[in-house]
């Protein structure tokens, strides 16, 4: 687990996760968002797949974003498009 972000409004959680250490079967990161239904109970709503390495996360909630960055062969950068945070009917 890299970051972990809550969203008040709509009651969710974002973790990010998959940490890449340069071996040639690097595995892919994902994002996991929970919707909270109660103060004990939370259910997995998406599993995001992400490229390796990406870890690093940030929640904008004046924005209503969440981005997650992306590691290349040559530079680190927050990569778009990123996920928009709305409510789900």
């Amino acid at each position: 687990m890299d970051g972990v972000h809550y969203d008040p409004n709509l009651k969710r959680i974002y973790m990010t996760g998959g940490r890449w250490y340069g071996t040639p079967d690097a595995s892919a990161g994902w994002v996991y968002v929970y919707q909270q239904n109660d103060a004990d109970h939370y259910d997995l709503i998406s599993k995001i797949k992400t490229r390796p390495g990406s870890g690093t996360s940030l929640f904008v909630p004046q924005f209503n974003r969440f981005l997650c960055g992306v590691s290349g062969a040559r530079r680190s950068r927050i990569r778009h498009p990123s996920i928009r945070a709305t409510a789900m009917n």
